[in-house]
């Protein structure tokens, strides 16, 4: 509406990636993971079709399972009143130092692995990110974390810390999987907090898996990020599909990548 009311200058700006396989709705804000955006640098019509053809270019060094895309507005957000949505983990060896060196790839889709935790039967194992100097203050309450992972059916629970230097000192979510993969978010005011800290001083993200009693568990975790859900009137999701089939972006080339919205008239 604003565009067509010539309050902004462009419909599309940038094509979103992501690895979300849940049904496109109207309603729809955002991707359910987004890993990457493409810069719009080219838009035709195609006048028998009656669609606005929007083109892009996903870099050389983008890798990942794409399940999902969307036509945002803007390149990037303004959030003049927020802080920008982003990704706060990968889990790859290559750029992040977890202190569980067990990575594996396959159920995986974004980047080339992710980090395994395979606890025993009834057991629990951990794995985490130190020293971040992290200042997450910026966001609201209502803006929310998304955590992207693999769980086996013995997965019972897979938690997330968030700490401060002091260990004792943490902010925690805990979900119960589905068998496969899985994308969660959960609002900022939804993690416990415990002991003496604020969202100024995260020093360390933390990860966990708990598998029940019938077998070991197994939890592939592929990331997270935070997402700002302060309304962002330039920058708006115009539109989301889901592929019928993903598409795999490699390491080996860019990727042009085409969004079509049809026009109704």
């Amino acid at each position: 509406m604003r565009f067509l009311a010539k309050q902004v200058n462009t419909l599309g700006g940038s094509i979103a990636v992501g690895t979300g396989a849940r049904a496109a709705a109207v309603s729809d804000l955002r991707l359910t993971y987004e890993f990457d955006r493409a810069t719009i640098y080219l838009s035709s019509l195609d006048s028998i079709t009656k669609k606005i053809v929007f083109k892009g270019t996903l870099g050389e060094d983008v890798v990942g399972s794409i399940y999902e895309v969307g036509l945002y507005s803007t390149a990037f957000g303004s959030y003049a009143t927020g802080s920008p949505s982003r990704t706060l983990a990968t889990f790859e060896r290559s750029s992040e130092s977890w202190s569980s060196d067990s990575f594996a790839s396959g159920n995986h889709r974004v980047g080339i692995e992710a980090l395994r935790l395979a606890p025993a039967a009834s057991g629990t194992l951990t794995s985490a990110l130190p020293s971040l100097n992290l200042d997450l203050s910026g966001y609201s309450n209502s803006d929310e974390f998304t955590l992207a992972f693999f769980a086996n059916a013995n997965t019972s629970s897979v938690r997330v810390r968030f700490r401060g230097i002091d260990s004792a000192a943490y902010y925690e979510y805990t979900v119960t999987p589905t068998t496969g993969y899985n994308v969660v978010s959960f609002a900022k005011s939804a993690l416990i907090k415990t002991g003496v800290l604020d969202w100024t001083g995260i020093d360390s993200i933390e990860v966990a898996a708990s598998a029940n009693a019938a077998g070991a568990g197994q939890v592939d975790f592929d990331g997270i990020r935070i997402e700002a859900n302060v309304p962002d009137a330039d920058n708006v999701l115009v539109s989301r599909s889901v592929l019928a089939t993903p598409i795999v972006k490699t390491n080996l080339a860019e990727m042009d990548i085409e969004y079509a919205l049809e026009v109704i008239i």
